[in-house]
């Protein structure tokens, strides 16, 4: 029962600060795909091709609109624009290459950024939002 009281607390705690959780979570979702985007535009520097064809591709990297859902606030990272030279949509080459095709080899550049930021991304994101918490309510958790 005293388990039970606590959490309880604990709640009645937090409701005094839930119209403040959406916004910094937002802020602090924004900060940790900073991060991931910046990861995948190191990878893409990395790709067999011809320096303006992968200038062209860290450039398109971008990060999606927050959508609102059932299961939380998200968004994702994204690539848009076409080639200069050739009109080709840059978004369907990033998926061929990350799948791969008969013409064009399989470079998943973008699930190794994803990878290798996803530890960093996360305590960011969790920083970050405790972070805006504070800044929210003056300093003060209670």
């Amino acid at each position: 029962m005293a388990m039970r009281e606590g959490i309880q607390a604990e709640l009645a705690q937090f409701d005094k600060y839930a119209d403040m959780a959406l916004p910094a979570s937002k802020m602090a979702l924004y900060d940790g795909a900073g991060l991931v985007a910046d990861m995948v535009k190191a990878e893409a520097a990395g790709l067999p091709f011809k320096s303006e064809t992968v200038a062209q591709i860290a450039g398109a990297v971008g990060i999606a609109k927050f959508a609102d859902t059932a299961d939380g606030t998200g968004t994702s990272i994204s690539f848009e624009g076409y080639f200069a030279d050739s009109g080709f949509p840059i978004p369907y080459f990033v998926r061929e290459l990350q799948i791969g095709t008969a013409t064009v080899p399989k470079i998943p550049f973008v699930r190794r950024a994803m990878s290798a930021a996803r530890a960093q991304a996360l305590a960011i994101i969790e920083a970050s939002f405790d972070a805006h918490i504070q800044a929210m309510t003056g300093g003060t958790s209670e």
